[in-house]
């Protein structure tokens, strides 16, 4: 296996979720060998205070990934889009 390449990882949440995304984050921390980029989709709260989250976790709007979204946000609740 090449250790060369990069690894990422990325996962979808609401904001009252970020508690286990934290959790799944420190656990990647201390127990991977190969530390990969994180990324989290996060359905809502994307302004609010994310404690506990350091700079290489990257949050991403979800609304940036696809034209859609408005209407996917409107058609399902919060656990759904996840």
């Amino acid at each position: 296996m090449d250790n060369t390449r990069a690894i990422a990882l990325c996962t979808v949440a609401t904001y009252n979720h970020l508690h286990y995304v934290l959790n799944l984050v420190r656990s990647i921390r201390r127990t991977w060998t190969t530390q990969p980029r994180v990324f989290v989709g996060l359905i809502d709260g994307l302004d609010l205070p994310r404690p506990g989250f350091d700079e290489t976790v990257e949050f991403v709007d979800l609304s940036r990934l696809s034209p859609n979204f408005g209407w996917l946000a409107a058609k399902f609740d919060a656990t759904e889009l996840c």
